[in-house]
């Protein structure tokens, strides 16, 4: 495949490229989860290259889609964005909002990243989507990681569109969710509204003073790092994060003490 891909890129002649398309064809057949990954690599060349097989590549991964694992329905929903910027085909939208609807479909990473590319400017689209990001939101037993990136994915969207900030509250509401992770994206996307002007200092301290509290390592320093974000951004700490540095200094981890001296350092 990597040959294959070296002779198009040097000769991109009409009749190398469909026999090389009709070999991409056959090889993705396999079940190896490696060669795989290679074939999607292929055939994300071939749909940013030559527009002219984007409906071919289409319905050749589309019927896959439900039945592969969760990683390697990302790559497909990731080559499907690919396609959908080529092509504008509004079925690739519609495809990923019905999957975001579904219970269990492998593919819902990838249409969360669908999303945070193509964000919809009409107001109608944008409810359609909060709707089904807090229906994942409370489906605890989503894949890992789903729920996580529903939360970045609300972040982009209040980003885009300010006036979508009351989806905060919507998302606070999970920090005391078993996964470090939520909560972690909890801490960065609040830390990051805060710095935009849209979340209040207060909001900032609650999940702040919980994260700092936790068991789990990672969420103890996620909120550290997004003081440390703050102090870069604003040249100054507040007296009420300083009282969370203070409490994060006899840490039983000698990380998170260490981190610590490096935000006091921070000019």
């Amino acid at each position: 495949l990597n040959v294959l891909g070296h002779i198009l890129q040097i000769n991109p002649e009409k009749s190398h490229i469909e026999k090389i398309y009709s070999v991409i064809e056959k090889v993705y057949e396999t079940s190896d989860e490696k060669l795989q990954r290679l074939t999607l690599d292929a055939l994300t060349y071939f749909a940013r290259n030559f527009p002219d097989y984007a409906s071919r590549i289409k319905n050749l991964v589309l019927p896959k889609l439900e039945y592969e694992t969760f990683g390697i329905a990302t790559i497909i929903f990731s080559l499907l964005d690919v396609i959908y910027n080529q092509t504008g085909d509004k079925s690739i939208y519609s495809l990923a909002k019905s999957t975001l609807d579904s219970l269990d479909s492998p593919a819902k990473l990838g249409a969360l990243n669908f999303f945070r590319n193509n964000i919809p400017d009409d107001q109608r689209e944008q409810n359609e989507w909060i709707s089904l990001f807090l229906k994942n939101l409370k489906d605890i037993d989503n894949a890992i990681g789903v729920r996580t990136n529903t939360i970045y994915a609300i972040n982009d969207l209040i980003k885009y569109n300010n006036s979508k900030k009351t989806l905060l509250s919507d998302i606070k509401q999970f920090t005391n969710d078993f996964d470090p992770d939520v909560k972690s994206a909890i801490i960065q996307t609040l830390t990051e509204q805060y710095l935009l002007k849209n979340a209040q200092v207060d909001e900032l301290l609650e999940v702040f003073s919980q994260g700092i509290e936790e068991h789990d390592y990672v969420v103890r320093l996620v909120v550290l790092q997004s003081i440390k974000s703050i102090k870069q951004q604003q040249h100054k700490l507040e007296d009420h994060f300083r009282k969370i540095l203070e409490k994060a200094s006899s840490d039983e981890s000698q990380a998170i003490q260490e981190e610590v001296k490096a935000i006091l350092t921070i000019e």
